[in-house]
């Protein structure tokens, strides 16, 4: 790569990061906020390389990149930001350290998963091997969260040797583990782009969560609050270092490491396949029978209502174990294993789900005290079913550069809705005397929206070139 290009690729890492991180913290978050990242991340590295071949398995590398990034988003950090703006110095430096430890594990988790993936992609694992692979990802986070971060009993004042909050459970020892796990298992298979990216993250990661905790000091202590908002500033910084960091080792390594994995892909004509096109698409329905069964249960009571049942209670309470299957190992397993027909409705549908997962079904509470709030529902859950026909009966298969409308343009234009909800306007309007000092009311936040409204108009600008294989 010319350094032109690799600059080029670096500033699309830098606005991908930063706009879908700052994007996660405000309108879906947790695990399944994550993965907003992590496919738009994975698809600005896939054509950094120019393969068309490549290219064009631009479903799949989306699907890995979103598991990629899932598996950090259980992680809890807020309690461990406020021990690094502490005045007292060891617990200050106790809270850098475990900053530096979350991001490590969350950057690292993805590059290497995202590494892993290439090699699935170019048929240099076996069937057996990628089994194996995705099998043992959730037994390595368990012994990880076993030693480092048990015992756990905040009632009695007992928690972990090596503790980074205050109060809550944390897991960055899973973390570390499949981080770890995912190092050896590729050194095995000398797999060294995979581990160089895994290296990368860990690198970047730790730096962005640092930096970004600087950042917010600085934001809140010279900063007005009503203008700036300290913890966005956090959340944007970490996203673009992280995703500059792998997007520097993708470029560095390319040409004598990555360029390998372009030319067996392209041998294959496409990703690597090892079932027949009848099973991928079994295997594709199977999720999406898993999908409904997850959507199924918001059709019970919450726990916390007033009919709440027993049923409704387990349900519930399974949540944290059945969206790991639902939305990371399995759709990972899929993915690395070929399936076009899982992939493409899992890079379109299925991450536009994501929207009225969080809003409609398992909404924050101001998303349901939004006055507009169910026509947004209405026409969320109505756009969900007409994209999920069109691909499934209509044989709708977007390309790139629509996926990538989706991911900056659609998630930012309901993001807007939410913020600037029509009917609560108005109601502000009169209750401020003007428009202007309506939205002035809100704070931060249509700061926030103005940086995101720039970074997806360079994204969408600078995509469509870039995207055009």
């Amino acid at each position: 790569m010319t350094i032109s290009h690799i600059l080029f690729v670096l500033l699309l890492c830098a606005l991908t990061g930063s706009y879908a991180w700052g994007m996660r913290g405000s309108i879906i978050g947790g695990e399944r906020g994550a993965m907003l990242p992590g496919a738009a991340l994975a698809l600005v590295l896939l054509y950094s390389g120019g393969s068309a071949p490549v290219a064009t398995a631009f479903p799949m590398a989306a699907a890995i990149g979103a598991a990629g990034m899932f598996f950090g988003g259980s992680q809890t950090y807020g309690e461990t930001i406020t021990l690094a703006h502490n005045a007292d110095a060891k617990a200050r430096r106790r809270g850098l350290i475990g900053l530096a430890v979350k991001g490590a594990g969350w950057f690292g988790v993805f590059g290497g998963i995202l590494g892993f993936g290439l090699g699935a992609m170019a048929g240099r694992y076996s069937l057996l091997e990628t089994i194996l692979f995705v099998l043992l990802i959730p037994v390595a986070r368990q012994l990880g969260v076993l030693i480092f971060n048990a015992p756990f009993k905040p009632k009695k004042s007992v928690f972990p040797k090596v503790y980074f909050s205050i109060s809550r459970r944390e897991n960055w020892g899973g973390m570390v583990f499949v981080l770890l796990y995912i190092i050896v298992f590729t050194a095995c298979k000398r797999e060294w782009f995979a581990m160089l990216l895994a290296f990368s993250g860990m690198i970047s990661g730790a730096i962005g969560f640092c930096f970004g905790d600087l950042l917010y000091r600085f934001v809140d202590a010279h900063l007005s609050k009503l203008w700036f908002s300290g913890w966005k500033a956090m959340e944007c910084t970490f996203g673009a270092i992280g995703s500059v960091g792998i997007g520097l080792c993708w470029c560095v390594f390319y040409d004598s490491l990555g360029s390998r994995y372009a030319y067996e892909i392209t041998a294959h004509s496409g990703a690597w396949s090892p079932f027949s096109t009848k099973l991928y698409t079994l295997l594709g329905f199977i999720w999406l029978v898993l999908l409904g069964l997850f959507i199924a249960r918001y059709w019970f009571p919450h726990p916390g209502s007033k009919k709440k049942d027993r049923l409704s209670t387990i349900l519930y309470d399974a949540e944290d174990i059945i969206i790991y299957p639902i939305f990371c190992l399995y759709p990972l397993f899929l993915a690395y294993v070929g399936d076009l027909f899982f992939a493409q409705i899992f890079a379109f549908f299925g991450m536009f789900y994501l929207l009225p997962d969080k809003i409609v079904f398992g909404g924050k509470s101001r998303y349901a005290k939004m006055p507009f709030a169910t026509i947004l529902h209405i026409v969320l859950i109505v756009l969900s079913a007409i994209i999920l026909v069109a691909q499934l009966l209509l044989n709708f298969s977007p390309g790139v550069y629509p996926v990538w409308l989706l991911y900056a343009l659609v998630y930012l234009l309901v993001l807007y809705v939410v913020v600037f909800d029509p009917i609560r306007l108005r109601a502000l309007t009169k209750e401020h005397g003007s428009i202007i000092k309506a939205i002035l009311s809100l704070e931060s936040e249509p700061t926030w929206l103005m940086y995101a409204g720039v970074c997806v108009i360079c994204l969408l600008i600078l995509g469509k070139p870039y995207f055009s294989l």
